[in-house]
């Protein structure tokens, strides 16, 4: 055994830290991007793609932001960009465009104007992967710049078996690129603050302006990066310097909100109305929330144009949605404004046990750390950690762990500085194997769930019970697996079905013929030839989506269950879909 490594204890870790970065990296980006390509490619799109990706191609050939401006422009243009070589169809209905219904048009989009859904969907898809890379390529730099190489492998091997990035980082929506870009706008800033000079101002506020132009939520890196300017002054001791450092920090700070803003204007084509020939107007006067300082600003933001009339329409509509709150489910339960508890939950349900182990070792290791007076260095993390802990806990939308996604590359940053006990300690050798256990662990649960990441729960959640009774929705069942169903119905014969689908999908572009039960069924609005199912028979296969199956947003919520509950599925598609026989 190398003696080097044999000092210091972790002899397994240390000589694959010890390889080239780059080596371990391109490990670690080839196993994330072949395990997200074989969820993408068994995926049809989810409830949200259609919506992201045909407003996306709207900004790109049509420069009109008039859809979904709930989301900033700036993932889906990004996402749009490769569709500009293959040219879709555009919905071909002037009403549905001129009311900006985005859920006739995504659909229309996809399905419905002859083109290849399938293929609009894969390359629409790309960018996404692409920031998914990113944030695992991110996360391993990071680790390693403050806790050496061992540091950074710890947080590679982390994100590449992390299957809520691996979930969510395919798919046509805003969840990963701000994960991205708050961890690379957190560590710029961090650089501006400790180390100055114009070029760290300069990614700071691109990254800053990038990140509010891709998600609102985003706007809590403006707290952020202020709570981290406050602790550096004070780690620095700054107010003691001459005038001419306040002086150059103000030209940094000055520099940088004004590129934050104008990257955000640009995403938005530097232009305040949403339509380029002004011909089409937002209606202002549909129950948005004027009231309350953020209300306020908005309102005069409008009025003297400071901001693009699409991100005040788009901000206002997610502030009326949390105050409203959103149908929620978890452990049986429902409710229209969520719980404090959902996210912490839902973090300990659908993270692997071995990565929940090291997450809490990395926090543990950082309290002895700042105890013995050599922490410090993390501040940059623990702040965004903080903020987005307690947004979790008072967010009334509870539809999935995916709006806390910037959270985990944080925690996989903190998991690289795991410190091993001293050496004269009893637990010096058991933690000296613990932590490669823990890691090999984490990424055997991952592999263990796959392709299907999307409902994947940790094996000790499967004892409080089956995964549609713990969480639903976007954390199990999104609408991705209806192109799997129609492939099992092919491999086993069978012909027609009884169907209640919760999703976006084409049962007409997949070729599932079926009948329809209850259930948010919108493709019905739109595909006629499926015609209301008849009584249960004998012999019956029925298929039911997760969400539906708990009854989810239906008139009798206990139907599925009371029908089904007791009996044994035939066949679980995807893990979110049952298919049942009758008996």
């Amino acid at each position: 055994m190398n003696a080097a490594a044999e000092v210091d204890g972790l002899s397994v870790l240390d000589r694959i830290a010890a390889r080239p970065a780059g080596v371990q990296l391109a490990a670690g980006l080839l196993v994330f991007g072949a395990c997200s390509l074989a969820a993408m490619l068994g995926e049809n799109a989810t409830f949200d793609e259609g919506i992201h990706l045909s407003a996306g191609y709207s900004y790109l050939v049509r420069g009109d932001y008039r859809l979904n401006p709930e989301h900033p422009p700036l993932g889906k243009i990004l996402n749009g960009i490769p569709l500009l070589a293959l040219k879709p169809a555009w919905p071909a209905d002037p009403e549905i465009w001129r009311k900006a219904w985005q859920g006739d048009v995504g659909y229309k989009f996809l399905f419905l104007e002859g083109n290849d859904a399938d293929r609009v969907l894969f390359w629409g898809r790309l960018p996404t992967l692409f920031w998914g890379l990113l944030l695992v390529g991110s996360v391993f730099a990071l680790a390693r710049d403050l806790y050496g190489p061992r540091g950074g492998l710890i947080a590679l091997v982390l994100a590449s078996f992390c299957p809520t990035l691996l979930a969510h980082s395919h798919y046509v929506t805003t969840d990963t690129i701000v994960a991205v870009l708050l961890l690379l706008a957190v560590a710029s800033f961090r650089s501006l603050y400790e180390v100055g000079g114009y070029r760290w101002s300069v990614y700071s506020g691109i990254l800053l302006g990038g990140a509010l132009a891709s998600k609102f939520s985003a706007i809590l890196l403006v707290p952020i990066v202020l709570w981290m300017g406050v602790v550096s002054l004070y780690k620095s001791r700054a107010w003691s310097r001459d005038p001419g450092t306040w002086l150059r920090r103000l030209t940094y700070g000055s520099l940088t909100a004004v590129l934050a803003f104008a990257t955000l204007w640009g995403a938005y084509g530097f232009r305040q109305q949403p339509d380029p020939d002004r011909a089409w107007q937002f209606e202002w006067n549909d129950g948005l929330p004027w009231t309350g300082v953020s209300g306020r600003f908005m309102e005069k933001a409008r009025d003297a144009g400071w901001l693009p009339h699409a991100y005040i329409r788009g901000y206002l509509m997610v502030q009326k949605h949390s105050q409203e709150g959103h149908q929620a489910y978890a452990l049986r339960r429902f409710s229209d404004v969520g719980w404090s508890w959902y996210f912490p939950f839902a973090v300990m349900v659908k993270t692997p046990v071995g990565a929940l182990l090291l997450y809490a070792w990395g926090l543990w290791t950082l309290r002895h750390r700042a105890r013995d007076g050599r922490g410090g260095a993390e501040y940059f993390i623990l702040i965004p950690l903080i903020i987005y802990g307690v947004l979790a806990v008072r967010n009334n939308i509870n539809i999935g762990i995916r709006h806390v996604l910037p959270i985990f590359p944080l925690l996989m940053v903190l998991a690289g500085g795991i410190e091993l006990p001293d050496r004269a300690s009893a637990l010096f050798r058991r933690a000296r194997w613990a932590l490669p256990a823990l890691l090999l662990l984490a990424a055997v649960e991952t592999l263990s769930g796959a392709p299907y990441f999307q409902a994947y729960f940790n094996a000790p959640s499967r004892l409080l019970g089956e995964r549609h009774e713990l969480l639903i929705d976007s954390n199990l069942d999104w609408g991705q697996d209806l192109k799997r169903l129609k492939r099992y119905l092919d491999d086993q014969g069978i012909g027609e079905i009884k169907l209640s689908y919760f999703g976006l999908g084409s049962p007409r572009y997949y070729q599932v013929p079926h009948q329809t039960l209850p259930g948010t069924n919108a493709y019905t609005r739109f595909e006629t030839e499926f015609k209301p199912a008849d009584a249960f028979k004998p012999g019956d296969v029925v298929a039911i989506s997760a969400s539906n199956f708990v009854g989810l947003r239906l008139d009798d919520p206990g139907m599925y269950l009371r029908r089904f509950g007791k009996l044994k599925p035939i066949a679980v598609i995807g893990n979110s879909i049952y298919v049942y026989r009758v008996p």
